[in-house]
């Protein structure tokens, strides 16, 4: 469609201007609280009709991390039972796939944190309490909840057969779109 029809999609709100906002605090956190040296990945991942941007690379452990700031003290996962995660899991060995495609090594090792950051004064709404939004006061253990998942062989075959039919069936819809 956005070929076709020459578009961009954009998409705003408030919880993703945040996480935008304050990602490389979330990146800076998990560092001390980790006992690691992480920094913004700056590459960008490409493999086939695949790309991606993980928050971080880590090259000794071969693991890719990424993190979400949630919007608030309510909507924080306490729990990794709580994340919904299935999109980023996938997200997350997506990156995986690529990078080892992309190195030749084999990285199998994603964590998804979720991050309690204070909320930036101007994206707190007036309707809503600060002290939902405010956290450096709580204990840092309290402000990080992650799970982890392994890239496993069967993924991989999932991920190559999936991109395989989603490129036959993106040719066959573009062709029907420019031959209509």
């Amino acid at each position: 469609d956005q070929h076709v029809y020459k578009y961009s999609p954009t998409f705003d709100s408030k919880e993703t201007k945040k996480g935008i906002m304050m990602e490389s605090y979330a990146i800076e956190f998990l560092s001390t609280q980790w006992f690691a040296n992480f920094k913004k990945s700056e590459s960008n991942l490409s493999y086939g009709a695949l790309t991606g941007h993980p928050d971080i690379e880590d090259e000794e452990y071969r693991m890719i991390v990424d993190t979400k700031c949630s919007w608030s003290k309510k909507t924080f996962p306490k729990l990794p039972m709580f994340i919904d995660n299935s999109t980023y899991e996938w997200q997350g060995k997506l990156y995986l796939y690529m990078k080892s495609k992309m190195t030749g090594q084999d990285w199998r090792t994603f964590r998804l944190a979720y991050v309690l950051m204070n909320t930036p004064e101007e994206l707190v709404p007036e309707w809503e309490q600060d002290d939902l939004h405010y956290v450096d006061h709580l204990e840092p253990r309290f402000r990080i909840t992650y799970v982890e998942y392994e890239l496993t062989d069967a993924d991989i075959n999932k991920i190559e057969s999936r991109l395989e039919l989603a490129l036959k069936y993106a040719d066959e819809y573009f062709n029907q779109l420019i031959n209509k």
